[in-house]
């Protein structure tokens, strides 16, 4: 999700920084697309111990990713890494890169120095990770720059976006809003948005949804 939080960041001009758009209206009419779910799973993940090389590397904060205790954002060499896991089977290690929704099992990560003390408050309770949508589209958490669409954050990206477009292809982003509705059947408010070259409205709204969850990994 680095890459296309930097792709985003370039698109307007504003890398690193909570960015708040204002959309051209009018606004899109929403579409609301039915449960395809009875209900909706929820996964407190964690990785099983991957086969394959180790790497060495060393974690500096909790995850920004995974809202929770032994969730970690991490480095090897220039790369971050978020989220890496303990899990009770590693010492002195972490997995880092596994991502459930695709079965990618990661790598171990064997730890340059001590984890550090966990930077989470108490009242912190979990959030996505990773979300599964009835339409088939997986999306993730951002770690980064974090678009604001109508004053509602837009803290989640879907794999639908089109960062990096084809010649004669038009550019878009597709991400989820804060707003989901928990129940036995969560649903998430998913918008695609492209950029402009209007300085007073750089992202215009080509499409908002309202779309049931399959899967949460927390």
């Amino acid at each position: 999700m680095d890459r296309w939080l930097r792709t985003l960041a370039a698109a307007v001009g504003s890398a690193g920084v909570t960015v708040a758009f204002a959309c051209k209206p009018p606004a899109p009419l929403a579409e609301n697309t039915a449960p395809l779910v009875s209900e909706t799973e929820v996964v407190m993940y964690e990785p099983s111990v991957p086969s394959g090389p180790h790497e060495k590397g060393a974690c500096w904060s909790s995850s920004i990713a995974v809202l929770r205790a032994g969730a970690w954002r991490c480095t090897v060499g220039n790369l971050i890494h978020d989220p890496c896991f303990s899990i009770r089977a590693l010492h002195r290690a972490v997995v880092c890169g596994a991502d459930p929704a695709t079965a990618k099992p990661g790598f171990v990560m064997e730890l340059a120095k001590p984890l550090p003390d966990a930077d989470l408050s108490a009242q912190v309770k979990p959030e996505p990770w990773l979300m599964r949508l009835a339409d088939g589209t997986v999306c993730e958490k951002m770690t980064g720059t974090v678009a604001d669409i109508d004053g509602v954050a837009v803290p989640w990206g879907c794999n639908d976006s089109r960062a990096n477009p084809r010649p004669g292809e038009d550019e878009y982003y597709s991400g989820v809003l804060e707003n989901l509705r928990r129940g036995k059947v969560w649903m998430a408010n998913k918008v695609r948005y492209a950029p402009t070259r209007d300085p007073a409205h750089p992202l215009r709204v080509l499409k908002r949804q309202t779309v049931a969850v399959r899967t949460v990994w927390e």
